[in-house]
């Protein structure tokens, strides 16, 4: 079974997130899957660089407990999210 939904931390090793992200889209399997990015980096230019790349939401670390689950959900429902 595919997830419903991929988180990708963008300052990953080996592979950041970007790197990550052209991996997953060139599987045509996974192109109806969200993709959302997990950062400390949330300039504004960073953001729209997420946005270009193809990123569907950003979620800000570190992560608000208390409105992660809510956030996650309104990602789900195909709602973007740009939480910075």
């Amino acid at each position: 079974p595919q997830p419903d939904l991929i988180l990708l931390d963008i300052h990953m090793v080996p592979y950041t997130g970007f790197e990550m992200l052209k991996m997953i889209r060139s599987q045509p399997e996974y192109d109806p899957i969200s993709v959302v990015a997990l950062t400390a980096s949330v300039m504004n230019e960073e953001i729209q660089m997420l946005q270009s790349a193809g990123f569907q939401s950003v979620i800000s670390k570190p992560l608000d407990l208390d409105s992660f689950a809510d956030v996650l959900q309104q990602i789900m429902a195909g709602e973007k999210i740009w939480h910075i």
